[in-house]
């Protein structure tokens, strides 16, 4: 079919460019899909980072309330729950 070696380098080169341009192709679809479940997973993060300071928060709260209520300062304890 190909006897010439011109002929045959042309087909070997051809052979090899589909195979990067597949390859390449691929690569292209999984990091198209690793960004998508890496900004998913982000995300997700920040939530929970976010509900991790709330809490923090509510209890720096709670316990800045109590310290007040035990040193006896009933009156400024209440605001401090608010």
């Amino acid at each position: 079919m190909f006897t010439t070696l011109r002929a045959k380098v042309f087909v070997g080169f051809l052979l090899i460019l589909l195979l990067l341009v597949g390859l390449g192709g691929y690569a292209i679809y999984s990091l198209a899909s690793l960004a998508d479940v890496t900004s998913e997973a982000l995300e997700q993060s920040a939530e929970q980072n976010l509900a991790n300071t709330s809490m923090y928060e509510s209890l720096v709260r709670l316990d800045e309330a109590e310290l007040r209520m035990l040193a006896g300062d009933t009156v400024d304890a209440g605001p401090v729950l608010v």
